[in-house]
This record gives C-alpha cells, sequence and structure tokens, in this order.
C-alpha cells in the first residue's frame, strides 16, 4: 500500500545495521523497488554510499540514479581487488532472479 512508511522504515533499518557492521542482503522482485531503496538511503544517509554494492546482470535495468553502485561498471585487475572490494562493502542490493550471482555465494 502506498504511502505506509516502507521505505521509509527499510532505509532507517539499513542505516542501523551499517552502525552494528551488519552485512544485509536487501532483496526485492523489482529493480525498481531495489533502486528507490538505494535512492532514498543515499539521499538521506550521503556517507554511506561507499558501503553499497548494486549487483545486476544489466546495468541498463538499473536507476541512473544509483547506476554508478553497480559492481559490473568496477575495472577490478585481479580476484584479490575484486575480493577486497566486495568485503568492503556492507549493502548487498540485489533482485530475487540475480540472488544466484556467483559474487554472492562467495561473499555469504
Amino acid at each position: 500500500m502506498p504511502g505506509t512508511g516502507k521505505t521509509y522504515v527499510i532505509v532507517l533499518l539499513l542505516r542501523i545495521l551499517i552502525e552494528r557492521g551488519e552485512r544485509i542482503l536487501l532483496s526485492a522482485y523489482t529493480h525498481s523497488a531495489i533502486d528507490g531503496i538505494l535512492k532514498r538511503f543515499v539521499e538521506r544517509f550521503p556517507t554511506y554510499k561507499e558501503k553499497i554494492v548494486r549487483i545486476a546482470s544489466n546495468s541498463n535495468y538499473v536507476d541512473e540514479s544509483v547506476r554508478d553502485l553497480v559492481y559490473q561498471k568496477k575495472n577490478f585487475k585481479g580476484l584479490n581487488e575484486m575480493d577486497s572490494f566486495f568485503n568492503s562493502k556492507q549493502i548487498y542490493a540485489v533482485t530475487c532472479l540475480a540472488c544466484t550471482n556467483i559474487v554472492l555465494s562467495k561473499n555469504n
């Protein structure tokens, strides 16, 4: 139901979990749902932007406002650099379909 505060609550919970040092799998059925939450989160807490990685098989499906968070745009020189990048993140944002991504299985 629109306007009930779902996104607001999720954004606040994400901040609390980050401050506790937790790693979070943020997942929803649609790209727009994930991107809407990320957009609001970054607007409200811009200092936590570097803690987020958006995982998508095709970045064209991701909202332009959060497309810079998609990991495919990163150029890694090797597996160690990629591993270090993902270990520095706390929010892994992905659609339900992309939850099978190999990156997520490595970084449980």
